[in-house]
């Protein structure tokens, strides 16, 4: 699907991402320690399970099970990088088909495959001890697989440092430019937050829109380490510093540890009847993330159909440093600071 047209859907109607995939897998008998994106290879008919249950459910949009696929995570395993990435494709793809197969109302149109794109798992320097060149390097490998196996837009989603976002983001546009216009897809990046409204590096919410929006990505948000509680205190945030798309995938509550296992205590109808409120307050895509399921992504489908995306007014242009951000606005006052010199 042409990139043009992904983004006049986004524009035109509310769109539903999938929810947790490694919280789901677990649930199926994911190992500890176990690489969940081994599974696109030893247990396809599962991974293509999940992908039909949230199609299935609603969602617009679902996420590839290779969430930390990278060529050096997988250097010494049993599976090469291509692989773990041409087998999560065709899974989704093969899910999608199914879906269609058995329901007349369901489109390739209106149902897309996001290559899901995760943090390195290692901070970049000076902070950690790869470099941002590195990084991209990384990134670029399983992008470019991704897009040749027909992923319709990238997602770089849990991205905890403005830094490691931006050597994705570079990462997305070199590869594209790479491959050529049959593969300009849309680039969405999703970042995470503490309840203070700032990011593992210290970025603000409104700087990492500057710093975001200033790379050139078609639409932007936030997703996991939080809830929906959490983050309705940030939907704001976004809806009055961007004029792009907002997507906000949270986890379903705070997670806890029981028995050894991680535990999720915000069940479907409370997560439908928060997050479906996300639209009014200015998010154009929402899902879910750690600890969701396809039953919740079902009901929140269900109540957000009366809801309308808030219209939004030309914001005015920021400038940024890593961690905070000034506002130039249309009426901002210019203030003179020192002398006038003749010459």
């Amino acid at each position: 699907m042409k990139k043009e047209k992904i983004l006049d859907l986004i524009k035109n109607q509310v769109l539903f991402f999938d929810g947790g995939t490694g919280s789901v897998l677990q649930s199926m008998g994911l190992q500890p320690g176990e690489l969940p994106e081994t599974w696109n290879i030893t247990n396809p008919d599962k991974i293509i399970k999940l992908h039909q249950d949230y199609f299935l459910s609603g969602a617009n949009i679902i996420k590839t099970n290779t969430f930390g696929a990278n060529s050096k995570k997988f250097d010494g395993t049993n599976y090469s990088l291509e692989q773990i990435i041409s087998s999560a494709l065709n899974n989704a793809k093969k899910a999608r088909y199914l879906v269609e197969q058995s329901n007349s109302e369901f489109t390739n149109d209106t149902h897309l495959i996001a290559l899901d794109i995760g943090p390195c798992g290692k901070l970049i320097e000076p902070l950690g001890d790869i470099s941002f060149e590195e990084a991209v390097k990384l990134f670029s490998e399983t992008m470019e697989i991704g897009l040749l196996n027909g992923a319709d837009l990238i997602l770089i989603e849990t991205m905890n440092d403005c830094y490691e976002a931006k050597s994705a983001i570079i990462a997305a546009k070199e590869t594209i430019e790479k491959l050529g216009n049959d593969y300009d897809v849309p680039i969405f990046v999703t970042t995470v937050y503490d309840e203070t409204g700032r990011s593992l590096t210290g970025t603000n919410i409104e700087t990492m829109i500057t710093i975001l929006e200033s790379l050139g990505v078609d639409a932007l948000g936030m997703n996991c380490s939080l809830g929906p509680i959490q983050m309705k205190n940030f939907i704001k945030d976004f809806s009055k510093n961007t004029n792009l798309p907002i997507i906000v995938n949270p986890n379903a509550g705070l997670p806890r540890t029981k028995d050894g296992k991680t535990i999720y205590d915000i069940l479907p109808e409370q997560f439908s009847e928060i997050v479906s409120d996300f639209i009014i307050e200015g998010a154009s895509i929402i899902g879910g993330c750690c600890g969701t399921t396809p039953e919740h992504i079902k009901l929140l489908v269900q109540k957000t159909k009366e809801k309308k995306l808030l219209n939004k007014n030309n914001l005015s242009q920021s400038f940024f440093e890593k961690t905070n951000t000034i506002k130039i606005c249309s009426n901002t006052k210019i203030v003179k600071i020192g002398k006038d010199e003749k010459p």
